[in-house]
């Protein structure tokens, strides 16, 4: 019985044997015939695919043409309104060289699964694990190229941005409005790090996409609005010239407002009116005229001028300036109410004097506007608002008429008028004299009189009639 037993035993380990060898030889069969032919291992996969019996080249080529494959319909397309359009693509980025990489190096990784272990029973071991836990490997992330996206970006900021500019203006005083003014244009800036943030979403995931281009909106620092705020007509006067004018009387007047049409008044300034205008002869333009002079019309250069002088006065009134100097005439003024009239003469008796106190420049239109048959010498000032939206204005009031002196008859010696002594000719009128007050009215920005301040009160001469008699004796 022992010896059955010992029989059995010697079988069972001599089958044990023979079969170990049959495996041994398989196993080695395996792995000898896998590295013979140069192929990869059963249980090795590149992205997904088993790569069993194929050779490293014809793994690498079937590996890179589906990556290939996957790239080709991929793009980012970016939108700049209906005009402008950019696409990135695998060329764009550069991946097709960077594919050829990741894709040797997945290759290479698969290729050494089985070959790196240092004895065949190592391999067989690797090998054999293969069957329950394939290896599993992956090509890494595709390098793409942020250089050319950078210059892609910088392309389109070049295109897109645009600087904001400003609203400006220009002093035109022989226009209707003669602050012109340039409006503002918005500007556009492109935030190129948002831009790359949303690119580089779409590329890291290799997402196709859209993206539209929506550049920033840069505001000028001056606009239209903030130049009408800040310069305005602040006064507006004018007076009618009498249709019985001169034609040289009228050019006096023309001439006179030359010397003040596109003016700057600097903020602070003192203006003088007979340093500006100068002296009113041939030489600087003017023409004989009547003027009022020691309290009588008389022929003279620059007959006319005050009547320039008395409109700049109102208009330098009604901006709200301080009156260093005035002076009104002798006899009652035609062309202006009393009381608002100043008096000028270039032999240094008398001048108007005042300082633009707005703190800002003032910008003066000066002319003589026609319509139709009547002519009106214009004064307009441009400048910084009043704060408080005060107007100012002249209001004046008659306080004593004087009464026609008595006439005296003059003798015509040089029988210009009559001859005889019998005969007389009122060449001009008696006028009555006037002694006015003149207030100086503040109203606010709904036209409520808020103060009313006593200015000066003027006398207007009385005249009497003149009357030539004559001085030849008739004859009986």
């Amino acid at each position: 019985m022992r010896g059955k037993i010992v029989a059995i035993l010697v079988l069972i380990a001599a089958a044990v044997v023979v079969t170990v060898g049959i495996v041994g030889y398989s196993a080695y069969s395996e792995i000898m015939d896998v590295r013979e032919r140069g192929t990869f291992y059963r249980g090795v996969y590149v992205n997904g695919y088993e790569l069993y019996g194929a050779s490293p080249q014809e793994a690498y080529d079937f590996i890179l043409a589906r990556l290939k494959d996957g790239v080709s319909g991929w793009n980012v397309t970016l939108n700049y309104g209906s005009d402008y359009q950019w696409t990135i693509d695998a060329d764009t980025l550069d991946m097709n060289g960077s594919l050829e990489n990741v894709v040797a190096q997945a290759i290479n990784e698969a290729y050494a699964v089985g070959r790196m272990s240092s004895s065949l029973l190592e391999t067989y071991d690797e090998i054999s694990a293969l069957k329950s836990e394939p290896r599993l490997i992956y090509t890494s992330d595709v390098t793409k190229s942020d250089a050319r996206i950078d210059a892609l970006i910088a392309e389109i900021k070049n295109l897109v941005d645009t600087p904001a500019q400003d609203a400006t203006w220009e002093f035109m005083p022989d226009r209707q409005n003669p602050i012109v003014v340039t409006a503002e244009s918005y500007g556009r800036s492109l935030d190129d790090a948002a831009l790359k943030e949303q690119i580089m979403q779409l590329v890291n995931s290799m997402q196709s996409g859209s993206i539209s281009v929506q550049p920033d909106t840069v505001a000028p620092a001056v606009t239209a609005a903030d130049i009408t705020g800040s310069i305005t007509r602040i006064a507006s006067f004018a007076t009618e010239i009498s249709s019985r004018s001169t034609e040289d009387r009228n050019k006096n007047i023309e001439r006179g407002c030359e010397f003040f049409n596109g003016k700057i008044i600097k903020a602070g300034e003192k203006v003088s009116f007979n340093k500006w205008v100068g002296k009113r002869d041939a030489k600087n333009g003017f023409y004989p005229g009547l003027e009022i002079v020691y309290n009588e019309y008389v022929m003279g250069y620059g007959g006319g001028i005050c009547q320039v002088s008395s409109t700049l006065y109102n208009a330098a009134i009604q901006a709200g300036l301080k009156i260093n100097t005035r002076e009104p005439h002798g006899l009652k003024p035609n062309y202006i109410e009393m009381g608002h009239d100043a008096t000028v003469t270039d032999d240094g008796r008398n001048d108007l004097v005042f300082t633009n106190t707005t703190g800002a420049d003032i910008y003066v239109v000066a002319r003589v506007e026609t319509s139709g048959k009547t002519k009106r010498c214009l004064f307009q000032f441009y400048g910084r608002p009043d704060p408080d939206g005060y107007t100012y204005s002249l209001e004046s009031e008659t306080i004593e008429v004087i009464p026609i002196p008595e006439t005296t008859p003059i003798p015509d010696k040089k029988a210009e008028y009559v001859v005889y002594t019998d005969q007389t000719k009122e060449v001009s009128k008696g006028s009555e004299g006037y002694k006015v007050t003149t207030y100086l009215v503040t109203r606010d920005a709904n036209g409520n009189v808020i103060a009313t301040k006593e200015l000066y009160t003027d006398t207007y001469k009385a005249t009497a009639a003149k009357v030539y008699v004559g001085v030849t004796e008739r004859y009986q």
